[in-house]
């Protein structure tokens, strides 16, 4: 009995030796991944940067606690695990309706997304982290002034620029404190945040910074705090943009160079040299010439070529446009030939210009070409024709392989809506065609926010929000504003065309 008593405890203990190392790493993760969570009910993170309204209505920014952040192994080791957490943890959580119809949801999402408490913008549920790019291409309508929701609250629109605010300022917090790009900053607690890349080095992270700094300089509510801005990280922002450009462009090509892969809005692809991320490129140093943030001096010789825009612009259209299709190459690979809905960053990003002729012959051949591959069925826009054309990352090829695939984004949706509203108010012979079918588009949006009681920021290829054993689309995104947006322009147009329907 006394043998048997002392082999228990050692078997207990030495399962205790075992298990309770698991048992606290998994209570670090779990636990963490709700309490790291900003938008969870009783989180631990604290907005570093707040805002206020002045008198007539300027938003001031200010710094409530200071930011700290910690780039080693164990602070991104915690956040990458807490985000797969959140995945896993939320894929079981039903995101409840909030509404019956579209006013309805759209006004509940806005309360939810748009608060200002908060310490910045995130698309929604697992994607709690601050996605840098968010702000320069999901959410680049974040701070239209004629978002039809802002008439039903008075604060919408502060609202919408304070949370925007709030969201550069950390991201130029961090980008100060580590010299370092990253596709997002994680929360770890309190003010406490470290920097992780899914997949690999961001294309399109100083361009969501430039874009927003941008956007909040032409608003008289927040103009004076976007100019605070620039001035105190001028010297970073230059500096990162020297790094940024020497590290992703080629010299000879002037295109993204073949031999990095880089994620963008289309993260779970490796591509080499991608078109978006080359037009990415162009826009970021278009910005920052508009703002006067580019500084040469460290630049090598073959790059400066780059601040000739128009120059530069011609050769990608030489490396990208396939004018046998009527697209631009996904990349440059062997396999690169192939049409990707984030190409329609050229017209986002003003790369195409609809008021040039042959810009505009491009567009429409664009549009032809979606139409041709039934891109836009059963609604606008699937990525791509298929899940198999692309070079996945293994855990998006074993998980979830329509999300970069055959899948229906929201946001590209709205995007190619955008395009057949441009078509629709063009000089084009079918212009009416094109804006009919823009409302066609709008109509099914429309429908499947009042439907869902949400906006899913993706849907599988038979047009229901998408979701896998691993994984479930955000519903309730803020993604919405670009829907409102391109609503709102086409009830304008619609007004006053003569096309008859």
């Amino acid at each position: 009995m006394i043998i048997q008593y002392f082999s228990m405890r050692r078997s207990l203990r030495l399962k205790w030796l075992v298990c309770g190392p698991i048992t606290a790493l998994l209570v670090w993760v779990g636990v963490g991944a709700f309490l790291a969570d900003p938008y969870f009910q009783w989180t631990m993170v604290k907005a570093p940067f707040q805002t206020r309204v002045l008198d007539g209505g300027r938003i001031e920014l200010f710094e409530a606690y200071k930011p700290s952040f910690s780039m080693n192994w164990l602070a991104k080791g915690t956040a990458y695990a807490r985000a797969g957490a959140r995945i896993v943890i939320y894929r079981r959580l039903t995101e409840k309706s909030l509404g019956t119809t579209t006013p309805e949801v759209i006004r509940n999402i806005h309360a939810i997304r748009f608060d200002p408490t908060k310490p910045y913008v995130i698309t929604g549920t697992h994607y709690s982290d601050l996605y840098v790019r968010n702000l320069g291409i999901f959410f680049n309508e974040l701070t239209n002034e004629e978002l039809s929701a802002a008439s039903d609250s008075p604060t919408n629109l502060q609202d919408r620029q304070r949370i925007a605010l709030q969201t550069v300022a950390l991201d130029l917090a961090f980008l100060q404190s580590t010299r370092t790009l990253v596709t997002t900053i994680a929360p770890l607690g309190g003010s406490h945040f470290t920097g992780v890349n899914f997949y690999e080095e961001p294309s399109d992270s100083l361009h969501a910074v430039l874009f927003t700094l941008q956007k909040l300089d032409q608003s008289p509510a927040t103009h004076d705090a976007a100019v605070k801005l620039k001035e105190t990280y001028r010297d970073v922002l230059q500096q990162e943009l020297t790094r940024y450009i020497v590290m992703a462009i080629d010299p000879q090509s002037l295109m993204i160079k073949k031999s990095i892969h880089l994620s963008a809005a289309r993260d779970g692809v490796k591509r080499e040299a991608a078109f978006y991320d080359t037009v990415i490129a162009w826009k970021t140093v278009q910005l920052a010439s508009q703002q006067q943030l580019i500084s040469t001096r460290d630049w090598p010789m073959e790059l400066q070529a780059l601040t000739n825009q128009s120059a530069w612009r011609d050769r990608i259209l030489e490396h990208y446009w396939q004018e046998d299709g009527g697209f631009f190459a996904n990349d440059l690979s062997l396999t690169g030939k192939t049409f990707s809905g984030d190409s329609l960053i050229a017209l986002s990003t003003g790369f195409l210009n609809p008021v040039l002729p042959d810009d505009l012959s491009k567009l429409e051949r664009m549009a032809q070409h979606i139409r041709a591959q039934q891109l836009d069925q059963p609604f606008p826009l699937q990525y791509s024709a298929t899940n198999k054309q692309n070079k996945l990352h293994p855990t998006v090829r074993i998980f979830a392989p329509e999300y970069m695939g055959e899948g229906i984004w929201s946001h590209w949706g709205i995007e190619y809506i955008k395009l057949l509203e441009v078509l629709g108010t063009s000089t084009l012979s079918s212009r009416c065609e094109y804006l009919d079918r823009a409302r066609s588009g709008i109509s099914s949006y429309t429908k499947n926010i009042s439907q869902f009681g949400g906006y899913p920021e993706l849907y599988d290829a038979e047009g229901k929000p998408f979701e896998t054993t691993a994984l479930r689309a955000v519903m309730h995104t803020g993604w919405v504003v670009n829907f409102e947006a391109a609503q709102r322009s086409l009830d304008r147009h619609l007004r006053t065309t003569s096309c008859q329907f």
